[in-house]
């Protein structure tokens, strides 16, 4: 996610840290990309995965108004990798970084598999699909 991946301000992203939730399931089941195509947050965060592999994160609750980074992603297992396009505000351009994902009946529990922008390793947020994607 991006105070939660990438972005946000420091205040943002200690507070998207705070946010975790216990995991549904610690099995590595494989989750169909096509499972993932949506616009998804917890609050504040939120995440939009097209069909054709591109990304949009951004931690003020909306892409409407912009993103904090975009680029490409890709799924394998139950892992996501996240590449950020070359420019990108906060240092955020360029960078590769993993979400380990684990769904539930409601959403999606992700991981943060490492250090990334303002964002710790083992980081993780409870995703919901929000109604309008």
């Amino acid at each position: 996610a991006v105070s939660a991946a990438c972005g946000g301000d420091d205040d943002a992203a200690g507070a998207a840290a705070e946010v975790t939730t216990a995991a549904t399931s610690q099995s590595a089941a494989t989750v169909p990309s096509g499972a993932l195509v949506g616009t998804w947050g917890d609050g504040s965060f939120v995440v939009r995965l097209t069909p054709e592999g591109a990304f949009s994160m951004d931690a003020d609750g909306s892409l409407e108004n912009g993103d904090f980074v975009s680029g490409t992603y890709s799924v394998e297992g139950s892992r996501v990798r996240f590449v950020a396009d070359e420019l990108g505000p906060r240092g955020c351009g360029g960078q590769e970084w993993e979400w380990k994902v684990e769904p539930s009946k409601r959403g999606f529990t992700v991981e943060l598999l490492q250090g990334v922008c303002q964002t710790k390793a083992g980081t993780r947020w409870f995703l919901v699909k929000r109604p309008d994607s």
